[in-house]
């Protein structure tokens, strides 16, 4: 506690010279630690964690420009010109100290790491996110909501005058702050809502974390929301026939088949019959077959022999009768 206390103090008069920086993180979440100042003359620079008043832990070590994490680090910090830590665990809370050698500090860094609740809601829909102070003895002024260091909604709740973030405009509101209750609602909900959400509130002079202090609000898309559930209809499984029809059908596309090859079989023969023999007359007369008008067609279309006249003109000889 003294140690934590030393370094507060050495914060505040080291304030002109170095800067300092507060930074707030949910657990598991990512974040980067702005370390833009240089040693002179090349020297390494080094960022130490203090863990508590009189243990510290080295981070990493740049080199060249570049940030090489020590081995506990690892698996949490990729070498690169900037230091970026992956995701967090509740150990990173702590002050952060940037050095030059031995002796000289450059900047300190503020870890806050938040436990956050969870919330889940589909695109479109409406969701609350929870937050409530301890006001005991104090007086509320000022509400405020971030969503990944963003404004969302500030709320001065002396005079009731509220300003929005740009992407949070008519789709935020808060009810209930008279009784205590700091909840925001969010309206509409779009997947770029999706993130960490931090509640503030000021007693006087002084701004105090809600409880809870963060939310991570998770963003559903809505797969089905093109389907209009009331007159949708699950499709029908199929039921197999019977085998007593199946059985049924097969005889009759089998008499069918049959029925079909006969008359195309017994047709050509039925016509030759009709061809070759006509009825008889009911009169009692006399009759002829088909037959007997062929053979008289036939020698009709035949050429008749000249006759001897005919001969006799073209040999110009006489016939004697």
């Amino acid at each position: 506690m003294v140690r934590i206390l030393t370094l507060t103090a050495l914060m505040l008069s080291f304030t002109s010279h170095t800067s300092a920086e507060y930074i707030q993180v949910m657990l598991g979440d990512g974040f980067r630690l702005l370390l833009t100042e240089t040693c002179p003359h090349g020297e390494e620079a080094t960022l130490v964690h203090w863990l508590t008043g009189k243990v510290s832990r080295r981070v990493a070590v740049r080199s060249e420009g570049i940030w090489k994490p020590e081995k506990t680090y690892e698996d949490r910090i990729v070498p690169s010109s900037s230091l970026v830590f992956n995701r967090t665990t509740y150990n990173d809370n702590g002050v952060y100290e940037l050095t030059c050698g031995a002796d000289k500090v450059l900047s300190f860094h503020q870890l806050k790491v938040v436990p956050p609740s969870e919330a889940s809601v589909s695109v479109g829909q409406r969701v609350k996110l929870q937050c409530h102070p301890q006001t005991a003895g104090g007086t509320l002024g000022l509400l405020r909501w971030e969503r990944n260091g963003e404004l969302v909604l500030e709320l001065d709740l002396t005079t009731g005058k509220i300003r929005h973030g740009p992407m949070f405009e008519g789709r935020v509101s808060v009810y209930g702050y008279e009784d205590g209750d700091l909840s925001l609602i969010l309206e509409r909900a779009k997947l770029e809502d999706q993130g960490g959400f931090f509640c503030y509130y000021g007693t006087g002079k002084e701004t105090h974390s809600g409880i809870p202090e963060a939310v991570r609000l998770t963003v559903i898309r809505n797969w089905n929301r093109t389907i209009n559930l009331t007159t949708y209809e699950p499709p029908t499984q199929e039921v197999p026939m019977p085998v007593w029809k199946q059985v049924t059908i097969a005889v009759m596309v089998t008499a069918v088949v049959l029925i079909s090859v006969s008359v195309c079989l017994v047709d050509p023969w039925l016509k030759r019959c009709r061809s070759n023999i006509s009825p008889g007359s009911s009169s009692g007369g006399s009759s002829r077959t088909d037959v007997e008008l062929g053979l008289l067609n036939r020698d009709r279309n035949r050429e008749a022999p000249p006759n001897l006249h005919q001969m006799a003109a073209k040999s110009n000889f006489e016939v004697i009768s």
